[in-house]
């Protein structure tokens, strides 16, 4: 049974700095706010629809989450119905996390919820609803958890130092905490491990305390998932599903392995289907010196020579930040062996490896390039990646040297886009050929960008934004410990990278200036695309978009999956939902709410500030005004020549404040600012005072988020607080859009991508020749995957040709044919576009072969068809010849040619024939001449049997043949010599006319056609 499994990364960012608000078009304030609850719930909308057995996200599951009153609201609301206990016990009990205060203030005084802490458990102690069904309590209806987590850096964030705590705002994730906090932090404030001042005088210019000490903790994220609890596990998941290696709340690791569903072995014993060993890259980047640790800082900083496959003091330097409870232990290494043992003593059919860290990167920029204006690259930050693929590559070099297995796929999150590469050079140091490296962290996030890397590109180079070439030296000296693996790029879903954005600036009617980041587009091959042009599809790289992948998992094969899926801006659905109308791609309202282009100049955008005075101390919009009026908007149908737009206008509500309910987007939430728009001839009109229904309220950590100041909210100035930078909204119904500036035509497919590795299995058409020759195709196993490769479309923006095509069979690989009795080798040969024709060289001890196959991981970049071992039976007739007496004897059996060619006088001469076709082939046999008879004419057999004068005994059936002629079969010639009396069989007419005219034969006709 087909196992299912969702694979998702980098999802928790639904409530950030304590705002939801989620517009930043041309990543307008985008770093302050970055809320992308939208984005994260259609992802969750679309794993939810594969009705997955498990769910496993790739880290960054909240932002941040280490202390945080975060959790529940990225991780519970959406996917609860994975998880137990919810819950968590911990969380609902009488606890440190019921007890602690808030600045101050107990946590069930909160005014945001008036709830026990953490304040988003709406429904205490219970949780959210069910997420499919809000009739239903939270939690898996089976009582076992089924959603598994890799800790990334925003996990560990208080520990690693790189970023602030999200009680607070996150601004510029940096070490300084400033800002509201957005609930109780039970570390930080109620154990005073740090100083704060919530109070800062109202000193506008305060830019934050800085925090001179700092112990973090990730017990509130151990808590959350009490199955990480050794002492717990067996209490909230299947017997010996789990194998905790370390769960340090204190940032010494969180590594672990499960076990997913159950298959048989090639004995018919059960065995785990799939195993996934989940380690900790934030410890490992931490031990590099890429992160700090407890706001220790790292020296040497970003050091990719270490080595995390080595014991302490092998390597050079030292690792940084280590447990001061194992002195003599480093910690990296300390996983690595951990993660090595858990992999040599899976039992399961397929094994894989999950961080949070990439080991390749598809183009990333910002992960691991540092450029000034000359383009001039350093090492600073190539630790992260480098660390993190010698430990990978360490583990299968490892267990390929000891014969066995090596894992069969890396998961990774932490860049916000997709990709997944190929090492195309088996130098035996590297992951290996048809080991896909996998990031999947644009499942909630706002994406990342990246360079327009097209597929099959080296991952050592890049292009500028004149398209040439950059040669990353440093990557190449990083590498150098893999050998030339020669790694590409065979996947990968995004925008162009911010190193080749152009500035765009707007002024509006006020005389404020934006300026926006406007991609660079390509065209899927690293061409720049005209931006004057506008029938230009200016949809990225090959595509881009949120998304997650989709694991279908059997003992023959395993297919991921990877999809896009479009998010709609909920203010718009909102409207379409209150008018009854289909909002789906392709719909009439939907074109009504695009622009012409996705480009600036047609994109219709407005502003707001924040306000907080006395009067409406929670924060209200004001200011509103219209930036830029956009283009195509409204129109009357679709696919007008001429286009007629109608003149409207409509109700726009503005999401982002924080009521008790901050997802129930809908009208009818008096907290939330609504605004009259008004368009005529497809463009947004000027905002007048009148258009302004409801200023809202609840808004300010919306402010506070935008303005990077620490206001004490008790003591407003009679002037009150507002954003010094107004906040920008765009008119696109699709979210993503109308942020990059790029879209894709309604028409026209989103973007996936998919990778499958299968089991073979060897199909063979004989044919005689001296020992016999075979016809070879490599084939998946299953049906299953051979209706997956027919059925499921190319990866996007594959030209079918080359590497970027599939195939129903595997295309190159080595073959060898053994005699499964003896061992030995029969026949060699290789597969070449896909069929393999070869002369055996020997002859087998029985009717079975053994074909086995090399694999084929490299012909294409879509599927990896995996060496196996194939016994087939033969259908070989073989010849043998008595000098003596002239006879010839035939036989299927190679028991029976041996002991014929063994214990008499006959030679082996050739394989004659094939057994085939649905008539048997009577065989007899007469001492006193030595010859053997065949005919398939039942008739003239049973004539013969009834004539006991003649001499011939029946021997019953010797091969199959037919008696029907056709064009793809080949005739037996029967030939006698009146001489001797014997009789002679051959599918060769050359030979049948030389018997004839030179040794005395006489024709029979044909005996049977194969």
């Amino acid at each position: 049974m087909t196992y299912t499994l969702a694979i998702f990364g980098d999802a928790g960012n639904s409530l950030t700095n304590g705002t939801s608000f989620y517009y930043s078009p041309g990543k307008w304030e985008r770093y302050q706010i970055g809320a992308s609850a939208p984005l994260q719930a259609s992802v969750n909308q679309m794993m939810q629809s594969w009705n997955p057995n498990d769910l496993i996200q790739l880290g960054d599951s909240s932002y941040n989450t280490s202390s945080s009153s975060l959790l529940d609201y990225n991780i519970g609301q959406y996917y609860n119905n994975y998880m137990y206990p919810y819950a968590p016990p911990e969380f609902v009990s009488n606890s440190i996390y019921t007890q602690a205060t808030e600045g101050g203030i107990q946590a069930n005084s909160n005014p945001l919820s008036n709830k026990q802490w953490p304040y988003n458990l709406y429904d205490y102690p219970n949780g959210f609803r069910n997420p499919l069904n809000t009739n239903l309590a939270g939690g898996s209806s089976d009582k076992l958890n089924h959603y598994w987590i890799v800790p990334g850096n925003h996990d560990e964030a208080t520990i690693i130092g790189s970023y602030s705590d999200s009680n607070v705002n996150q601004i510029n994730f940096g070490k300084n905490y400033i800002g509201t906090p957005q609930g109780p932090d039970a570390y930080d404030f109620k154990n005073n491990i740090k100083d704060y001042l919530p109070n800062n005088s109202n000193n506008p210019n305060f830019d934050g305390q800085k925090a001179e000490k700092k112990t973090g903790s990730t017990k509130a994220l151990l808590d959350y998932h009490p199955w990480l609890d050794p002492a717990s596990t067996k209490n909230y998941t299947l017997t010996n599903q789990v194998n905790i290696g370390k769960a340090s709340a204190d940032g010494y690791g969180i590594y672990y392995s499960i076990d997913l569903g159950e298959t048989v072995d090639e004995n018919g014993k059960k065995i785990p289907l799939m195993h996934y060993t989940f380690i900790d890259t934030n410890r490992l980047l931490a031990d590099a010196g890429y992160y700090d640790f407890n706001f220790e800082s790292s020296s040497p900083k970003n050091n990719y020579l270490y080595d995390p496959t080595v014991p302490l003091g092998t390597d050079t330097p030292a690792p940084q930040h280590q447990d001061p409870n194992q002195p003599t232990q480093k910690i990296g290494y300390e996983m690595y062996q951990w993660a090595l043992g858990d992999l040599r003593a899976s039992k399961a059919k397929w094994n894989f490896v999950a961080g949070h860290h990439p080991g390749y990167n598809i183009g990333q920029s910002s992960e691991l390039l540092n450029s000034d204006n000359t383009r001039n690259t350093t090492n600073n930050n190539y630790s992260n990646i480098a660390v993190v693929l010698k430990f990978l590559a360490g583990l299968n070099t490892e267990l390929k040297a000891s014969g066995e297995a090596p894992f069969d796929a890396y998961f990774n999150g932490h860049s916000h886009y997709y990709g997944r590469a190929m090492e195309t050079e088996d130098t035996g140091m590297g992951l290996g050929l048809g080991i896909p490296s996998f990031t999947i962290g644009d499942s909630g996030k706002v994406l990342d960008d990246i360079y327009p890397v097209s597929y099959g590109a080296s991952l050592y180079n890049y292009q500028d934004d004149n398209g040439n070439n950059l040669t990353v030296t440093q990557l190449q000296d990083i590498y150098k410990h893999l050998g030339d693996t020669k790694p590409v790029s065979a996947g990968a879903s995004g925008w162009t990278s911010n190193l080749i954005d152009t500035k765009q600036t707007l002024v509006d009617s006020t005389g404020t200036s934006y300026q926006l980041s406007i991609p660079v587009y390509t065209d899927g091959q690293g061409q720049k695309i005209d931006a004057t042009n506008a029938t230009s599809d200016i949809s990225g790289l090959y595509g881009y978009g949120s998304g997650a992948a989709e694991i279908k998992a059997d003992k023959d094969y395993i297919f991921t999956h990877y999809k896009t899926v479009e998010t709609l801006d909920p203010a718009i659905v909102r409207i379409a939902k209150e008018e009854a109308k289909d909002y789906q791609r392709g719909s009439l309202f939907y074109e009504r709410w695009s622009p012409t282009t996705a480009r600036l100049e047609d994109l219709a955008l407005f502003s707001f500030n924040v306000q907080v005075d006395k009067n409406n101390p929670t924060g209200y919009l004001t200011d509103f005004t219209r930036v830029n009026s956009g283009n195509g908007y409204f129109e009357q149908s679709q696919n007008q020549a001429t286009p007629v737009y109608d003149n409207i206008t409509v109700g726009f509500q503005i999401n982002g404040n924080n009521p008790l309910n901050p997802m129930a987007f809908d009208i009818s939430d008096s907290t939330r600012a609504l605004i009259n728009l008004t368009f005529s001839n497809g463009q947004l009109q000027p905002i007048i005072p009148t258009d302004i229904i409801k200023n809202g309220s609840d808004y300010r950590n919306l402010l506070n988020a935008i303005n990077v100041k620490n206001y004490d909210f008790t003591n407003i100035p009679s002037t009150g607080y507002k954003t010094d930078k107004p906040l920008l909204v765009g008119i696109n119904i699709n979210l993503e859009a109308q942020t990059v500036f790029a879209n894709q035509a309604s028409g026209k497919d989103l973007y996936h991508d998919w990778y499958l590795i299968t089991d073979t299995t060897a199909t063979a058409s004989t044919s005689p020749s001296r020992y016999g020759s075979l016809s070879i195709d490599l084939l998946p196993k299953s049906q299953d995957a051979r209706d997956l490769i027919a059925n499921t479309s190319l990866t996007t923006g594959y030209n079918n040709s080359g590497q970027q095509q599939k195939f129903d069979r595997a295309q190159s690989g080595g073959l060898t044919v053994k005699d499964p009795i003896t061992g030995l080798t029969i026949g060699a040969g290789t597969l070449i576009n896909g069929k393999a024709n070869l002369n055996l060289t020997g002859l087998a001890s029985s009717e079975a072969i053994s074909i086995g196959f090399a694999g084929d991981p490299s012909s294409s970049y879509q599927i990896n068809f995996k060496s196996s071992e194939t016994t087939k039976t033969t259908n070989f007739i073989y010849r043998s010849y008595d000098p003596i007496t002239g006879s010839h004897f035939y036989t299927s059996s190679p028991f029976e040619n041996n002991l014929a060619t063994t214990q008499s006088n006959y030679r082996f001469e050739q394989v004659e024939m094939l057994s085939n076709g649905d008539s048997p082939i009577y065989r007899f046999y007469n001492p006193a001449n030595n010859d053997h008879f065949y005919t398939a004419d039942s008739s003239e057999k049973n004539s013969l049997i009834d004539n006991y004068t003649s001499g011939y005994k029946f021997e019953g059936i010797a091969f199959m043949g037919s008696q029907s002629p056709n064009s793809s079969l080949t005739a037996v010639h029967r030939l006698l010599n009146p001489a001797t009396n014997s009789h002679f069989y051959t599918s060769n007419t050359t030979e049948a006319n030389l018997a004839i005219s030179s040794a005395g034969y006489k024709p029979e006709g044909i005996g049977w056609w194969f």
